[in-house]
């Protein structure tokens, strides 16, 4: 009895050997990918830093808000947060971006396509601060949260948000 499971375990442990042999090339492959897209983002995430250092900070704009024409929002955030932003934040209105030229040269389209959560992205704000960091706040989910339940989650994230954009 012992040795039939002694030979079952050896059994397996050589077929996982084995297998370890034979999938490491797509393994170490996959890391180097992996890595080089890393190194690639840091990069250009660098460069980016450096173009809004460059373009918007002079200009006291540290935000990049998004937002869209949808029913359960656009009245609220163009009546009552964007007044309070304005002066700090570029907006884009996501429902109106071809109109307006949107394409993917835009500093506006970089910082989405690097900085851009998963899931539900827009309302949105990404604040850059001048010591380089990001803080990216996304509205959506406590605000849906706050018309269907009444919790105040999101107001304690504006709050946030507003706080932090006060300092700048």
């Amino acid at each position: 009895m012992i040795n039939k499971i002694k030979l079952k375990e050896i059994i397996i442990l050589l077929i996982l050997v084995i297998l370890a042999f034979w999938l490491s090339p797509f393994i170490i492959l996959g890391g180097v990918i992996y890595f080089a897209y890393k190194i690639r983002k840091h990069f250009l995430k660098k460069k980016l830093l450096e173009e809004i250092n460059k373009e918007w900070f002079p200009k006291r704009k540290h935000v990049f808000f998004l937002y869209s024409d949808s029913k359960k929002w656009k009245v609220y955030f163009e009546e009552e947060l964007i007044p309070k932003i304005q002066d700090k934040a570029y907006v884009w209105n996501w429902s109106n971006r071809l109109e307006k030229g949107w394409n993917n040269d835009l500093l506006e389209a970089r910082i989405l396509k690097l900085y851009r959560p998963i899931g539900f992205f827009y309302p949105m704000a990404i604040v850059f601060l001048p010591d380089g960091e990001i803080k990216t706040f996304q509205f959506y989910y406590s605000y849906i949260k706050m018309l269907k339940s009444g919790k105040d989650d999101y107001k304690k994230l504006e709050n946030e948000f507003l706080n932090l954009i006060s300092k700048l």
